[in-house]
């Protein structure tokens, strides 16, 4: 997760070139917050089938 983070922090630090854009703390967390629930929902859709045992 934190390559993830540090992709969005770039991309929002990205935006300090273009005019009439700002860098915002706020958008960092929801990007990385994005990329947590990214990672957290395939994973323990994994878990559950496994637990099942159902395959796909």
């Amino acid at each position: 997760m934190f390559v993830l983070t540090i992709f969005v922090l770039i991309a929002e630090a990205g935006q300090l070139f273009i005019p009439y854009r700002s860098f915002d703390w706020l958008d960092v967390i929801w990007g990385s917050m994005g990329s947590l629930f990214g990672l957290v929902i395939p994973i323990t859709r994994t878990i559950i089938l496994e637990q099942f045992d159902i395959d796909i």
